[in-house]
């Protein structure tokens, strides 16, 4: 249905990839971030888990499924896959940094403004991936 579609006919075949990664990005980073932010609030509301310590558990576990599901999905077809380990400590750094961006929008919004604890899924699922995705297409499977 897209390949049919007039934009797609307009795009350069780069920029035809370039979407396709976005769309597979996109399906499969809402499910990993749907997944990172429910283990989040079990752990924060039905193990009462302190908010810092439930987003590193949930961030360890997505990122996990995350690089998989990444590497065999959204980013399939890009890159240079010659040198897998190299590969893997990126994904672990981008990561980190969405870990840590994660972290910080717990602390501002529980901590600092006292917000619910429901309201950093917000950032979780808008600004983190954003983030991510362009690390991961530039500089992990690029």
């Amino acid at each position: 249905m897209l390949e049919r579609s007039v934009v797609w006919q307009k795009l350069q075949p780069s920029q035809q990839v370039y979407l396709l990664q976005i769309i597979r990005y996109g399906v499969s980073g809402l499910a990993l971030t749907a997944l990172m932010s429910g283990i989040y609030l079990l752990l924060v509301n039905n193990a009462h888990m302190l908010p810092a310590l439930s987003v590193t558990l949930s961030t360890i576990f997505a990122s996990v499924v995350g690089f998989f599901v990444h590497g065999n999905f959204s980013f399939r077809g890009h890159g240079d896959r010659a040198n897998p380990g190299r590969r893997f400590v990126r994904f672990l750094t981008t990561n980190a940094i969405g870990y840590f961006l994660n972290v910080g929008f717990v602390i501002l919004m529980t901590g600092v403004l006292r917000l619910p604890t429901w309201t950093p899924t917000i950032a979780f699922c808008t600004v983190t991936p954003i983030v991510a995705f362009l690390l991961c297409r530039r500089w992990v499977f690029g």
